[in-house]
């Protein structure tokens, strides 16, 4: 066993320890890792426009999309020996974890840096980094490292007279023995300079791809009306319902607008930086419209149906950003939920007394909404109440004589009309695999009615239990317990009747079992022939006197449930059973709420009653 001594434990120093554990230190090894090494360098040139001193950020990439360099038209990073680092300041930045001018105030009283971490971790995860400052008087100097070591000293490489010429220089190329992907992906970095020229008003961004950056013809993005131009573009098609709500403080900038589309969308941000999961600035600011909607309204409303259809922006600013993880995705300090809370709440109840009538809208439609979601809640526990397991028999419609013992594929289910049509069909069938569902009467016309109203209504329930398989959305074949449905009505106008009134619940409110070809129709006959005690069945006496050869004597077929169960077993339930199939095609719908609608004359034209 090894002696556990001094020389067990491992010192690292700064830069090889994120190299050791790089995930501590950026998002991941993947895409968006090797991207937040771009951003960290592009966010101190943010910083200095933040402090007031930029005004220019020009990102380039090679052809091969390989390294990258991002220069602005700063202050430029001191050069002079760091009293507590014993080395100059610039080389202190890119080498020493937690040392930067965003620890205190005196530098940068914004910033969109953090953890003092940010391009230490692109100087230690870079094959290669060099870095050239310009400082008015100061000259313009450089130093290259590779892999985050320094390999030359801080070189002067001339004298910096030129106001025109201040600021920093940042090239390097992302390690690929860190990450596995390493090519700069360009439109995710045109996409981070768009949205900071939102962010930033008065900045001027440029982009360039090419061999070298004389040559490179450069994409420029700048915007004047900052968030409002950034939810604007966010609206595409989607008109607003109000003009833009704008409120915008020091540290505060915040812009509204409410469409008719569905959901709520946020893009909010912290000292330029996207926080894509939100945080306490956005908690602040929908508790702001709850409670300003909520205090006008005249029933119980929810702050999420006030906020359907809002597209928001936010930008918050802060000396002491505290975020979850160094990624930045979602801001933790308390105080900006209550800052931005008390900003707009007194901001919106003055917008919304000044557009009464959009207040209004918003709280009428989130009424709505409550109650669409109120009927829809009980049309599920209507629906729920009646799903059936294959195999559970205690919740079976009890008038329902089951094959409880074959498989579901192989069970046909015969819905009949009347108890006495009933009775017969149920010594007719083949017990082995042929249920029988007998109806009481004509059932509700489905196409009048709420599904929840329908779902109360005995037979009707009866006939979904009977299948299974679920109700309106949570329909499927696939869950339902029988193999087939065959419809068994008297072949007369109220035969007729029935047989709509139950294929218009199926088409419905149980589509998928019809659509997947499980529904038939039993061709019932009105004339039966008898000849040597064989039995013929058909439409018209005519058809059955062919068939016979003019022979035997004929008789009308009163209904099904006068028939015997010998005769009705040989046209309903033996092989020699004439079946009509029900399809579907995309006019059904409208064809059936045309037919069964509340114009009863279509249907008395069409079924003879």
């Amino acid at each position: 066993m090894e002696e556990y001594t001094a020389s067990s434990i491992d010192v690292l120093e700064d830069l090889e320890h994120i190299r050791k554990r790089p995930g501590m230190y950026i998002q991941d090894i993947g895409k968006g890792g090797l991207h937040q090494l771009v951003k960290e360098v592009i966010d101190n040139g943010v910083d200095e426009f933040l402090a007031g001193h930029a005004k220019h950020i020009w990102v380039f990439v090679d052809a091969e999309g390989q390294f990258l360099s991002v220069r602005d038209d700063g202050r430029g990073i001191p050069i002079e020996v760091h009293p507590k680092t014993g080395v100059s300041t610039l080389t202190s930045i890119f080498t020493k974890l937690h040392s930067g001018g965003k620890f205190g105030n005196q530098a940068y009283v914004v910033s969109a840096g953090l953890h003092g971490v940010g391009v230490k971790a692109t100087n230690a995860l870079s094959e290669w980094l060099e870095v050239s400052t310009s400082r008015l008087d100061v000259g313009t100097w450089m130093q290259h490292f590779e892999r985050g070591v320094p390999t030359t000293k801080l070189i002067k490489l001339g004298e910096c007279t030129d106001p025109a010429l201040v600021g920093t220089l940042v090239s390097f190329k992302p390690d690929p023995q860190i990450f596995a992907m390493h090519e700069i992906d360009c439109n995710l970095i045109k996409s981070w300079l768009e949205n900071l020229s939102y962010l930033c008003p008065g900045l001027t961004l440029y982009f360039g791809q090419g061999r070298n950056e004389t040559e490179v013809e450069w994409q420029e993005f700048k915007q004047d009306k900052g968030l409002v131009a950034l939810v604007d573009k966010r609206l595409g098609e989607n008109t607003k319902l109000a003009d833009f709500f704008v409120v915008q403080s020091e540290r505060i900038e915040v812009v509204f607008a409410w469409t008719q589309a569905n959901g709520e969308y946020w893009e909010a941000f912290v000292n330029t930086s996207p926080t894509p999961d939100g945080g306490t600035h956005v908690t602040g600011a929908r508790k702001a419209i709850t409670r300003t909607l909520k205090e006008r309204a005249w029933e119980d409303v929810y702050g999420d149906d006030l906020r359907d259809g809002l597209y928001a922006a936010i930008h918050y600013k802060t000396a002491d950003p505290l975020f979850q993880g160094q990624t930045k995705v979602k801001l933790l300090n308390s105080e900006a939920d209550s800052e931005v809370y008390e900003l707009l709440v007194a901001a919106l109840n003055k917008f919304w007394d000044t557009n009464v009538d959009f207040a209004n809208l918003l709280i009428n439609r989130a009424i709505e909404m409550a109650k669409a979601r109120a009927h829809y809640k009980k049309r599920k526990d209507a629906i729920r109440k009646i799903q059936v397991s294959k195999r559970k028999k205690g919740i079976l419609p009890g008038k329902l004589a089951e094959a409880p013992f074959c498989e579901v594929s192989a069970r046909e289910l015969y819905i009949c009309e009347g108890q006495s049509a009933g009775g017969s069909a149920k010594q007719a069938r083949n017990a082995t695999y042929q249920e029988v569902l007998p109806l009481r009467g004509k059932v509700i016309n489905s196409a009048r009615q709420e599904l929840t109203t329908l779902l109360k209504n005995e037979e009707l329930k009866s006939i979904a239990m009977a299948i299974g398989g679920g109700i309106a959305d949570e329909c499927s074949p696939d869950k339902a317990r029988i193999g087939k449905v065959l419809l068994l009505m008297d072949a007369d106008a109220d035969g007729h009747h029935i047989e709509a009134l139950v294929l218009t619940f199926l088409v419905m409110h149980m589509r998928p079992i019809v659509a997947a070809g499980l529904v038939y129709v039993v061709d019932s006959p009105l004339f039966v022939g008898i000849y040597k005690q064989k039995r013929i069945y058909g439409h018209t006496k005519e058809e059955v006197q062919d068939s016979l050869g003019g022979k035997g004597f004929i008789t009308r077929l009163k209904g099904h449930g006068e028939a015997s169960a010998e005769e009705l077993r040989e046209y309903a339930f033996a092989e020699t059973r004439k079946l009509l199939k029900v399809t579907l095609t995309d006019e059904d719908d409208k064809v059936i709420l045309n037919l069964m609608g509340d114009d009863v004359s279509q249907r008395r034209i069409v079924l003879g009653i």
